[in-house]
């Protein structure tokens, strides 16, 4: 008779958020790796080590396994000491090939109203190797994804279950993350790792809606093929993410975009740019294009002694409010500074917030452009 005892596992450790697996949405990749518990985020947990329930184990577990060999979807009833419990399983494929990926899966008790499932997309690229016709890498999506970026309908063809992902896909990405995220992707192809990957993301979306917003997404995925292969696939799942997790990719090496930003200031000689903390009024990484164009050296006192006296209040003022933000400003602070011949010039201020570390609200990336 199932029982709610915790279960011993000799080999894998057991997780930290252990938790019961009744009524909540479970996403496992085709070995049965735990990669989502209702809202919280795994990387190939054990699936039985993480739920305390045996109701869940004896009946979810072998469902998903069932559901993934067969390739069907199920919706069962099975009774466990005289209570009816609700078993469903949604299989994930990959949207080219077709090949098992994931499974969504719940157990609940009969007589309790469902949660919604949650939006999970399917993605997969297809790598041919070499540079003859046809190499290269292409991207596709299922329709879900245009679900989880909330595309408008008229953006897509609902009636086909994959999509050539859109040319401009890595502008989707958010700003912040496009280094980041394409350099993680590629490593993986060029290793072809086998192991699992997970990325968690930034998005732009609302594409075709006029309703553009941001989301956290989280993508877990892994290589199939082999090293020396003429054509291989990374195939993966994607669903929205609560938290930022910190990212997992296992056999690679660890990514930085810090050269990125190390090559755009050093290539940035015809614009004033620089980091300012808004807390210490200290200022960091300036560009060529600052002492180009007449403006004084920021290495002594605050920052905001650069600007007219008369408009320094207006400047702090502007600048703690664009680190509470990581987008620029639609309109720039027209405002006046006082380059190194002693004169008062107009300039536009932008600014954007940099969320760096633990630090928050704190940290702004800013230009100045002459009038």
């Amino acid at each position: 008779m199932p029982d709610d005892r915790p279960e011993t596992d000799p080999v894998t450790p057991a997780p930290t958020d252990v938790r019961t697996g009744i009524g909540e949405w479970i996403l496992v990749d085709q070995d049965s790796l735990l990669l989502t518990l209702g809202t919280n985020i795994y990387t190939g947990t054990s699936l039985r080590r993480a739920l305390s329930s045996r109701v869940a184990r004896d009946l979810l577990i072998p469902a998903l396994k069932r559901s993934m060999l067969d390739r069907v979807d199920r919706d069962e009833v099975a009774v466990v000491d005289g209570v009816e419990w609700s078993v469903v399983v949604h299989v994930i494929t990959s949207p080219l090939t077709d090949e098992v990926f994931a499974a969504h899966g719940i157990v609940h008790r009969a007589d309790e109203e469902r949660p919604e499932r949650p939006v999970v997309g399917s993605l997969e690229w297809k790598i041919v190797v070499g540079e003859g016709p046809g190499s290269g890498i292409r991207l596709y999506w299922d329709r879900a994804m245009f679900e989880l970026y909330e595309f408008a309908k008229t953006e897509y063809d609902d009636s086909v279950r994959s999509f050539v992902a859109p040319l401009w896909y890595n502008d989707l990405v958010a700003p912040k993350d496009r280094a980041r995220f394409r350099v993680i992707v590629d490593e993986v192809i060029t290793a072809v790792a086998p192991e699992l990957h997970s990325i968690t993301y930034d998005v732009v979306t609302g594409q075709g809606t006029g309703r553009r917003g941001t989301k956290t997404l989280r993508v877990a995925g892994r290589a199939a093929g082999q090293k020396g292969d003429e054509v291989f696939y990374l195939r993966g799942v994607v669903h929205e993410a609560e938290d930022v997790q910190a990212d997992y990719h296992p056999g690679i090496a660890t990514v930085k975009s810090d050269d990125f930003l190390r090559a755009v200031l050093e290539l940035n000689t015809d614009s004033a740019m620089c980091a300012v903390d808004t807390r210490t009024w200290d200022v960091y990484l300036v560009t060529e294009g600052w002492s180009l164009a007449g403006l004084p050296p920021l290495t002594d006192g605050s920052f905001l002694d650069l600007f007219a006296p008369g408009d320094r209040a207006e400047v702090e003022a502007y600048l703690h409010d664009a680190a509470t933000r990581t987008t620029v400003a639609v309109d720039p602070l027209r405002t006046r500074v006082r380059p190194s011949d002693g004169s008062v010039r107009d300039v536009l201020l932008s600014a954007t917030g940099v969320q760096s570390g633990s630090e928050t609200d704190r940290y702004v990336f800013l230009r100045l452009t002459s009038v």
